[in-house]
């Protein structure tokens, strides 16, 4: 195993110790997409098939640190999965949260090219993973 196989073991399962869940996920390249950049897209597909509240962390007074959805039971729920707080806390997080407040769905919506193809990928994760995300089958995600 070479020194980057390794620094990426070690980085999937930060990712994995931030839900404290047992369960199988996604690959470190979609936890690390869907975390850094494409947070608001995976918290719109989530909020589109299940009903649930977006909310977003922010640094400074605005700049969004990280999106999400919060399910039924108030936890919070991201590419990580259901977090055991309302806070969908990430490896690159501090200690403590910023402050975290509701986030329009009409601000998920990526201004990438390649917006569909992301949109559709988050489904595509959240359907491979359904009980990791606390979710139902969507046979069409809605866009």
């Amino acid at each position: 195993m070479t020194e980057l196989d390794v620094q990426e073991a070690q980085m999937l399962q930060k990712h994995r110790a931030t839900t404290g869940s047992e369960l199988e996920g996604p690959d470190l390249h979609a936890r690390t997409e869907f975390t850094c950049g494409l947070c608001a897209v995976f918290a719109a597909a989530l909020h589109d098939r299940m009903g649930w509240d977006i909310v977003a962390e922010y640094e400074n007074e605005d700049d969004v640190a990280h999106v999400w959805c919060v399910n039924e039971t108030g936890k919070a729920v991201d590419i990580n999965g259901v977090h055991p707080t309302s806070w969908a806390r990430t490896p690159f997080s501090e200690a403590k949260p910023g402050r975290i407040a509701p986030y329009p769905r009409s601000d998920c919506n990526s201004t990438s090219p390649h917006a569909d193809n992301e949109f559709q990928w988050a489904n595509e994760i959240i359907d491979a993973h359904l009980e990791l995300y606390g979710c139902k089958p969507c046979p069409t995600p809605v866009r």
